[in-house]
């Protein structure tokens, strides 16, 4: 390393201090730019206070005897020959430990529940039980209970309402008791009901969907009947029940179309059959699990396909639509023939019935009746030859 930096100052000092003619062209700002060439290189390359001295005598020398003014160069030197001591560090003075001063602990207050309209209260109300009810609390803030008539809810929490009830019923009920309870609470929250993984009450937020809610509740079950999901919105005096078709909303993808939630809002999601049953003139009746985009002719083929007396032309579907039964033919010997437009697409719940066909039917006859027509007439013959 010091053979380098040695190499490294010989050539810095022939950088800076040319020989020959251009002692000439030395003037103050050859030495300006000499010293700052000087300090960029001692920074970059790291140079101790020897090798920065020996060059700093080195630029001296080649000044020697010229008119330059050489003030700044000199403070250089002396600088590098008597560098400042570094500053002394002052050890602070540990003081004795004190001891640990504890703050009170302040407990956090909870916040009241305040009732708001459309929450549904169970109210209990000791000794005369009669009293006691389950109500909903109208859009103007009041409930109704035996006795007191009308009461307001506004701005009061659950043990306030309690108390106003209590006061209410001094004049009829020695030394009420009453306990109010919120068992479903409208205030910015939606409830779920029915065929989800987890039922229950979730937070509302603007423009709230479908599709958001059943993510929150866990998804929806394997029975869930998704294409007659019914929201029911309003107080129950006023409530309205809307019903979604949230297969159709999923078959679009199109999530905008999504139906839009509000607070207070009931979801409804009914469970049904995922099978398909299959009765009549099949090779295997039973019942078959549904599929997406199924049709007649596949379930048949699933039952084994029909038997050799089955009506092909007349199958029937059975369908509750709306709480009614509803009944649609489909002539699958035209289907096979070529006419897919005929056939239609099963739904969960659907009952397949294949008939059979007439008796007048010339091949069921032969391979039915036929038989057992020639054996009664050999057994006949036999009787009247022996008679």
């Amino acid at each position: 390393m010091k053979i380098f930096r040695c190499l490294f100052c010989i050539l810095f000092f022939l950088y800076i201090c040319p020989v020959g003619p251009v002692y000439a062209q030395l003037t103050e700002d050859s030495l300006k730019n000499s010293l700052s060439y000087y300090h960029k290189t001692s920074k970059e390359k790291n140079l101790g206070s020897n090798d920065r001295l020996y060059i700093l005598l080195k630029i001296k020398e080649k000044y020697k005897g010229t008119n330059v003014n050489l003030s700044s160069l000199e403070a250089e030197i002396a600088r590098v020959e008597n560098p400042e001591p570094p500053p002394e560090k002052t050890v602070p003075v540990e003081s004795p430990p004190q001891p640990e001063r504890k703050l009170p602990s302040v407990e956090k207050p909870q916040e009241k529940y305040i009732i708001s309209p459309s929450d549904v209260l169970v109210i209990n109300v000791e000794p005369t039980k009669e009293v006691s009810k389950e109500v909903i609390v109208q859009p103007d803030g009041t409930i109704s209970l035996s006795l007191i008539g009308e009461i307001t809810t506004k701005g009061l929490s659950p043990d306030e309402l309690a108390r106003s009830i209590e006061k209410g019923l001094t004049k009829y009920v020695t030394n009420p008791k009453v306990v109010v309870t919120v068992k479903y609470s409208s205030e910015r929250k939606v409830m779920v009901t029915g065929a989800v993984n987890r039922p229950g009450s979730y937070p509302y937020k603007e423009k709230l969907r479908l599709l958001e809610l059943f993510s929150a509740a866990g998804g929806l079950s394997s029975s869930a009947g998704t294409n007659s999901i019914k929201i029911h919105r309003g107080s129950p005096e006023n409530r309205q029940t809307l019903t979604v078709d949230f297969d159709q909303i999923m078959k679009k993808g199109d999530l905008s179309e999504d139906f839009i939630l509000q607070p207070g809002d009931i979801v409804e999601v009914p469970s049904e059959s995922k099978k398909i049953s299959v009765i009549g003139s099949v090779q295997k009746t039973g019942s078959y699990d549904y599929k997406g985009n199924t049709r007649v002719l596949d379930i048949i083929s699933n039952a084994g396909g029909p038997t050799s007396e089955a009506n092909i032309g007349k199958i029937r579907i059975y369908r509750e639509v709306n709480q009614k039964r509803k009944t649609y033919t489909v002539d699958l010997g035209k289907v096979m023939a070529g006419q897919t437009d005929l056939d239609i697409f099963v739904q969960p719940g659907d009952i397949i019935f294949v008939p059979r066909k007439s008796l007048v039917t010339g091949t069921w006859f032969i391979q039915s009746i036929l038989p057992w027509l020639t054996l009664i007439t050999f057994i006949l013959t036999i009787r009247t030859s022996l008679g």
